[in-house]
């Protein structure tokens, strides 16, 4: 194989490329990996490898801040060149034309299922592209799916299979310029199959799924100067929809609502960011309301920014009738 790669090497906080050339083999298990490290052009580095152990020695840090760590061995991976030097796309572009499906690592002992990414009506979506991981087991345990790419403004629905003996775990994302809405936290048990998707028409996001959870709604708009991260949990069993948007039809506001219209409990966790003196601030606030037959809870951030740090407004809507509700802030 005369593939060009490069080495990831991967901590919690994130990673760092570096050039291989030469492997020696100390013997017992053990080897040095020589490699080159742009963070320190004049000096020889090698990693030193464990296979017995299955430790890997090389100290780094992705924060020059924080101190240095050794990343586990199986968090160190070759990554073909030609998958990442050529023109990339930009699902967080204003303008872009597309939207792109993503998925947190799977934790699980068998390899997974393959997702399908169809029309509500369970139909082949046209223009759908598929971009296989570079390494789908990343190593203790842990595998990825492939990134969807789909054309922007379409509907559609994510179908997720567990494994017969494995249960899934995971968080999944769809992005599609400055907005961002995912399903956090979700749980399919071993050998049955949950969904998520959008309804581009009703402005819905769909959960579906027997016996499994999903966890939290989460809607971010990543603005310029300030972004908007929303997380919302909606009190409702599992053969029920759960539906939200970010509607910018008038104020920008998230919107977040049971489909069937049936009574239910509410709480969100929003999150502003916003940059002064060349420094991220950050404001949280928190909401908790319940929601009556037909209901939809609105949180209106429009005027919340960094000159307004209490400007999150939120409200209980029904019947054109308008209750506000509390937002306590940190």
């Amino acid at each position: 194989d005369e593939t060009s790669r490069y080495l990831m090497v991967m901590l919690a906080e994130g990673g760092h490329a570096v050039t291989p050339y030469a492997l020696y083999d100390k013997g017992n298990g053990q080897y040095d990996l020589a490699i080159y490290d742009n963070n320190y052009p004049d000096l020889r580095r090698v990693i030193r490898l464990d296979t017995v152990n299955e430790t890997a020695d090389y100290a780094f840090s992705v924060n020059p801040q924080a101190p240095p760590q050794n990343p586990r061995l199986g968090s160190i991976g070759l990554v073909p060149v030609d998958q990442v030097a050529k023109k990339q796309p930009c699902p967080y572009c204003l303008n872009t034309k597309t939207t792109q499906i993503l998925f947190d690592s799977v934790k699980t002992d068998e390899p997974l299922r393959q997702p399908k990414i169809t029309k509500l009506n369970g139909k082949r979506i046209k223009g759908l592209k598929i971009k296989p991981p570079t390494n789908p087991w990343d190593g203790e345990g842990l595998w990825d799916y492939p990134t969807y790419q789909l054309p922007a403004g379409k509907s559609f629905l994510v179908t997720l299979q567990a494994g017969d003996s494995s249960a899934i775990e995971t968080s999944l994302r769809t992005v599609s310029g400055e907005f961002q809405v995912g399903g956090l936290e979700m749980e399919i048990p071993a050998g049955t199959k949950g969904q998520f998707g959008i309804d581009s028409a009703e402005n819905a996001v769909i959960y579906k799924g027997k016996n499994a959870s999903f966890g939290k709604l989460e809607f971010i708009d990543q603005e310029a100067k300030r972004s908007v991260a929303i997380e919302s949990q909606i009190k409702a069993d599992n053969s029920r929809t759960v539906g939200g948007a970010i509607d910018e039809s008038g104020d920008k506001s998230v919107v977040v609502f049971p489909v069937d219209g049936q009574k239910t409990a509410v709480k969100s966790l929003a999150v502003m960011e916003f940059y002064k003196n060349g420094k991220i601030k950050r404001i949280k606030a928190r909401i908790k309301a319940r929601l009556p037959k037909d209901a939809i809870l609105v949180m209106d951030y429009q005027k919340w920014k960094g000159d307004n740090k209490r400007g999150l407004a939120a409200s209980v809507v029904v019947d054109k009738k308008v209750k506000r509700v509390k937002v306590e802030y940190k």
